[in-house]
């Protein structure tokens, strides 16, 4: 009987936390649309005038300008830390990418800063969207559920390649489209080995390195 009842109340401990782990999934999947909604609805957006970020380049000390795009300048406001979207056709993915100098922050938050398991996409804090950097790395959970990045592992598969080649990535400053020409994957290496740790390359200072 005693193991009777320790099965009985793991079973039901699974199930809620499965429940509990599907209705994130289900919130995570409303705000993605909401927040689409948003981006796309005019009306709203042209409530806000216009809006442009002051930036002082480090070298020369010139001031440069950067305008919001109209579809981002509302979900700007509702939470500075957005710098772009990322959107692949008939696909789960289409997202805000956030940036921010505290990388763990959106590994536990949502976009709007709620504790969430799913967390939120977010773009590694040297990338610069206004100069632009050689690449931008953007970092997601790889859920089960198959939300956030998720759904990425089936580029595994040549026909998924093929029909999915397009990313579309906008800056808030920009539009952009972006092909997929290799998809690999690779292990988080330790600090203290010596190999091409690809996701930590974001500029190349010259045109050799590029190259290499």
């Amino acid at each position: 009987m005693k193991f009777l009842c320790t099965t009985v109340i793991g079973a039901i401990f699974c199930l809620v936390y499965f429940g509990m782990y599907a209705y994130e999934a289900y919130q995570s999947d409303l705000r993605a649309k909401k927040m689409a909604n948003i981006k796309h609805n005019e009306t709203l957006n042209n409530m806000y005038s216009d809006q442009v970020i002051e930036s002082i380049d480090e070298k020369t000390g010139e001031k440069k300008y950067y305008k919001i795009l109209d579809s981002y300048k509302r979900l700007y406001n509702q939470n500075k830390n957005l710098i772009g979207w990322l959107k692949i056709d008939d696909t789960i993915i289409d997202y805000p990418i956030m940036q921010t100098q505290n990388e763990d922050y959106y590994l536990s938050h949502n976009v709007n800063q709620e504790e969430d398991k799913n967390g939120a996409l977010f773009m590694d804090s040297e990338c610069d969207v206004k100069k632009p950097s050689t690449n931008f790395i953007i970092y997601g959970h790889n859920m089960k559920s198959g939300k956030m990045f998720g759904s990425l592992t089936k580029y595994k598969d040549r026909d998924y390649y093929l029909k999915h080649k397009e990313i579309q990535f906008d800056t808030i400053y920009e539009t952009g489209s972006y092909e997929v020409m290799y998809v690999f994957q690779s292990k988080v290496f330790r600090k203290d080995e010596i190999v091409f740790k690809y996701y930590e390359f974001i500029e190349a200072y010259n045109e050799k390195e590029f190259d290499t």
